[in-house]
């Protein structure tokens, strides 16, 4: 629970676990610990912590945020893997998630599956264009009170890379028989 901000508090208990109240967040190694009636499953890569989440009922709510140095004039990749954390909830109650730097969303609204744990990896390409550093977040778009319940994890803001190449190629002629 460091090295990021959030909207969203750190869950401090309630009749199914820490994150029972919407707008709270924990990180852990499973999911049950954090609401007993997430299906329980681990992080993403199965061996370490993931933010679950209870989602809260106000649209554009940044869940996760960090601050980091960028350069100018260079394009970046943002992802993330996401999971519900409940099975079988209706597409119109599951997050709905976007992608937002310096205040603005890129990308497309995403959601992950109805089925937890089903990790889906989403991403986005920006341009840093004239800025050196940038305030990187994932929000939440969605305003349902109940079902808007995930997990996040694996987060990763990455230069692109572009490499070329040049080859020249000569013919040589066919041999005569």
């Amino acid at each position: 629970n460091n090295g990021f901000v959030s909207n969203y508090v750190v869950g401090t208990g309630g009749t199914w676990g820490p994150i029972s109240n919407p707008g709270t967040y924990l990180v852990t190694s499973n999911s049950s610990l954090a609401h007993s009636n997430f299906t329980s499953f681990n992080d993403h890569s199965g061996s370490g912590n993931m933010m679950v989440v209870n989602g809260a009922s106000t649209a554009n709510t940044s869940v996760w945020c960090q601050s980091i140095l960028v350069s100018p004039n260079t394009d970046y990749n943002f992802s993330a893997w996401v999971t519900s954390c409940e099975s079988g909830q209706p597409a119109s109650q599951l997050a709905q998630l976007q992608f937002s730097i310096n205040g603005t969303a890129i990308g497309n609204v995403f959601s992950p599956t109805a089925v937890a744990p089903g990790w889906t990896n989403f991403s986005s390409t920006w341009n840093s264009g004239s800025n050196a550093n940038a305030v990187i977040c994932i929000v939440n778009q969605n305003t349902a009170a109940a079902a808007n319940d995930f997990a996040l994890d694996d987060i990763f803001f990455q230069p692109v890379c572009t490499f070329t190449d040049t080859l020249k190629v000569i013919a040589k002629p066919l041999p005569s028989l």
